[in-house]
């Protein structure tokens, strides 16, 4: 089965970032900057919680790191936002 346009340009750690969002997952905690490793390589981490109480880590490494990041703060914006809209 071939993959999506966008699952092709998505790395996996977004995606399942987008899944749990889309299923009353927030960002509850997250890296505030990228990371460098030791070993030079580029980490990210967000922490999901869902309505449910369950709690997700999601971690990015490397070259999926700053896309990753990039989508954990888009998203934390977009929910100050709506929180705070009147």
């Amino acid at each position: 089965m071939e993959k999506t346009l966008i699952e092709k340009e998505t790395s996996d750690a977004v995606r399942q970032l987008r899944l749990l969002k889309f299923f009353g997952g927030r960002i509850t905690r997250s890296t505030q900057e990228m990371v460098t490793l030791a070993n030079g390589i580029p980490y990210c981490f967000a922490e999901v919680t869902c309505d449910t109480g369950s709690q997700f880590g999601i971690a990015a490494y490397g070259d999926e790191a700053a896309e990753f990041h990039k989508e954990v703060d888009t998203m934390k914006q977009m929910s100050l936002l709506i929180t705070t809209r009147t």
